[in-house]
């Protein structure tokens, strides 16, 4: 089980709707992301001391949009859940009996949500979507076991 928190500037938005029809539109803001997933890493036995390891998972991401157009107020704030995935790659180096750095490289995609209009920018409805949001991320770190 892993839990990661991200959060990412917003420089386009996709508007679908009633008003002015639909297209994308340069925006800003930002989507901040609390992503839950379940994963499986397949540890690659090259030594006692060196493991790379390879993976995966799926989850759910909760996505939290405070977003506006510029000169304009927020046209949401509003979090939405979507279905999360991830691939990774990494090495593992076993220090100790207990102790062990890490170093990878996760691809992280979520399926971007559709968020409903701020009333009180625009009363007409009309939804933006997400689109996909891909990440790619470098992580470090020690793991210690008892």
């Amino acid at each position: 089980m892993e839990v990661a928190y991200s959060e990412n500037d917003v420089d386009k938005i996709d508007y679908n709707g009633p008003v002015a029809g639909h297209g994308e539109f340069d925006a800003g803001g930002t989507f901040g992301i609390l992503t839950f997933m379940a994963n499986f890493w397949y540890d690659i036995p090259l030594s006692e001391e060196v493991k790379p390891y390879l993976g995966g998972g799926v989850g759910i991401a909760i996505v939290d949009g405070d977003v506006h157009y510029e000169g304009h107020p927020d046209i949401f704030d509003d979090s939405q859940a979507a279905l999360a995935l991830q691939a990774g790659v990494g090495i593992r180096w076993q220090v100790s009996d207990t102790i062990a750095l890490d170093v990878g490289y996760r691809l992280r995609a979520i399926d971007g949500p559709s968020f409903d209009n701020n009333e009180d920018f625009l009363a007409n409805g009309g939804s933006y979507d997400a689109d996909w949001m891909v990440s790619h991320n470098v992580i470090a770190g020690v793991s210690l076991g008892f």
